[in-house]
């Protein structure tokens, strides 16, 4: 018996609808280029990644086999300086006689040719006669290749010495080096293979060119200072430890900054609160002082109207007294007329 077909109810809401083909095709389409997109990313990001890798493994490798290199060539000039002074024939008779004044020039003139940091001629103990980087009278008979030189053996690293020999005796040394800490190599390494470099003593940082806020840190990282620095071997990896130490530092530095424009901004306010204080003081002051100036003007307006009032009182008395003058004249006048009439009167 075949089914009867249920009619669709618009009004329904429970109705299945069937969804247009259209609609089915592009859901699958768009799902299907999401997820290709996906894992196209995921390994391009994984093959790049292990790319990056592969090439800053092999361009550390070229620095390290180009630093080998620089490092050998300076060894190479300073081994050139040292067998050059040594075998001077005016420079064996000065050491014998320690000969400072005349040696002095000898370091003149190399400081003017040679590119070297340290530059020492010693007597056969070891001790400076004259050089530069490096103090007149100091021992350095310490310094292994120091050491090998006055056993007539010349010894070489970054310091290199050669023996000084005076009718067949070794009578001194002759000492040039190179410095590792005045940024020199590390500058020049970088400006060379566009990478940083950073030269250790131990744990500690001497030289770097990643900054001098840097000079005197040390590395932390167990894993780096373990592969390195005890078993002398390669490293390769990321500083994960350091990278969080400088972003800690960053933000401790931040904060500290922070912290500091925060005081100041409150000393700034505090300052800006007592220059109003004393402004608003230095206006009253001000005020007061005009007040007693106005004060003192009227008063001196009332003194001037009383002086005033005087010179008018003193001109009414000197015309009050040219009257009487006047009158007096007159009554005497009028005496006068009178006593010659009298005597008219008078018989013989």
């Amino acid at each position: 018996m075949a089914r009867k077909k249920k009619e669709l109810d618009r009004f329904d809401s429970t109705a299945k609808r069937d969804v247009p083909i259209v609609v089915k095709l592009l859901s699958v389409i768009f799902s299907a280029v999401v997820l290709s997109v996906a894992g196209v990313t995921a390994l391009s990001l994984n093959i790049f990644s292990s790319g990056f890798r592969d090439a800053t493994d092999k361009d550390l490798m070229n620095f390290s086999q180009g630093l080998d290199m620089t490092l050998k060539d300076w060894r190479s000039t300073l081994e050139s300086d040292v067998m050059m002074l040594s075998n001077r024939p005016d420079i064996s008779p000065m050491i014998n006689s320690s000969n400072a004044h005349d040696l002095n020039a000898i370091v003149g003139w190399a400081n003017g040719t040679l590119s070297v940091d340290v530059l020492a001629f010693t007597d056969s103990f070891g001790k400076v006669i004259s050089g530069e980087g490096v103090s007149s009278g100091e021992n350095i008979s310490s310094v292994s290749s120091v050491q090998s030189a006055l056993r007539g053996i010349a010894g070489y690293s970054m310091i290199a010495t050669a023996p000084v020999r005076y009718q067949g005796k070794v009578v001194g040394t002759v000492v040039a080096a190179y410095s590792l800490i005045n940024g020199n190599i590390v500058n020049q390494v970088a400006k060379s293979y566009s990478a940083a470099c950073t030269i250790f003593k131990g744990y500690m940082r001497v030289s770097s060119t990643l900054g001098d806020k840097y000079i005197g840190t040390s590395l932390d990282n167990t894993t780096i200072t373990d592969a390195v620095i005890k078993d002398g071997n390669e490293y390769h990896g990321t500083n994960i430890d350091e990278l969080v130490a400088q972003i800690k530092a960053a933000m401790k530095e931040q904060n500290d900054g922070s912290q500091q424009i925060s005081e100041a901004l409150a000393h700034m306010n505090a300052s800006t609160q007592k220059v109003q204080e004393a402004y608003k003081e230095m206006s009253q002051r001000n005020e007061k002082i005009m007040n007693e100036i106005k004060v003192l003007k009227d008063s001196t307006a009332h003194m001037q109207e009383g002086m005033n009032e005087m010179s008018a009182g003193a001109d009414r008395i000197n015309e009050t007294g040219t009257a009487l003058a006047a009158i007096s004249g007159d009554v005497q006048g009028a005496i006068n007329k009178i006593g010659s009439q009298i005597d008219l009167f008078k018989t013989e």
